[in-house]
């Protein structure tokens, strides 16, 4: 899993809350959060290679599980999630996400 973030032949989804994102993700990896999975899952190709990552692999596994019943043959969980993760990051700002604008509050 080394070669994860420069791979361009990987699909990495994220399905973590924009929130968690803000303090590091995968350089090039998707914002899907697995609140709104009945509204992305069906946008992905059953021909692509699907990593999901999320804090420490239990919400990728469940994700995981979910897509392969689905239909996806080639969906793998980052096990041990971004906990475990020991490639690049990058720190990024909430924004919206599957054309959905989210609504931040600060308090």
């Amino acid at each position: 899993m080394r070669m994860l973030a420069g791979d361009p032949s990987l699909l990495i989804v994220d399905v973590r809350e924009p929130v968690e994102r803000a303090e590091g993700s995968i350089p090039g990896s998707l914002s899907y959060p697995l609140g709104w999975f009945s509204l992305w899952s069906h946008s992905l190709d059953p021909a692509e290679t699907v990593v999901l990552v999320c804090r420490s692999g239990r919400r990728s596994r469940y994700a995981a599980d979910a897509l392969a019943a689905k239909g996806l043959g080639r969906v793998y969980n980052l096990l041990g999630g971004m906990q475990e993760w020991a490639g690049p990051q990058q720190c990024e700002v909430p924004r919206p996400i599957c054309g959905l604008h989210l609504r931040l509050m600060h308090g």
